[in-house]
């Protein structure tokens, strides 16, 4: 089921940058849920810190929730 929705957020996450390019409060939102992964990467609720790298590099989005890693 996370894979599911891990998947459904990358491809909601691309869509939404490609209907509104220019539009900074879709950009804030998009950047909360990088925020949002980054720390769920680094304090997973449940699992490792490893696991949830390994299913954001599964689904494209590790190198690009990275940035947000190292500045927490």
């Amino acid at each position: 089921m996370l894979d599911s929705a891990t998947s459904a957020f990358a491809r909601l996450t691309k869509d939404i940058q490609n209907a509104f390019p220019d539009d900074e409060s879709v950009s804030r939102r998009l950047e909360e849920l990088d925020w949002s992964l980054a720390a769920l990467w680094k304090d997973p609720p449940v699992g490792t810190s490893q696991d949830v790298g390994t299913l954001l590099q599964r689904f494209g989005l590790q190198a690009h929730v990275q940035p947000f890693l190292e500045r927490l």
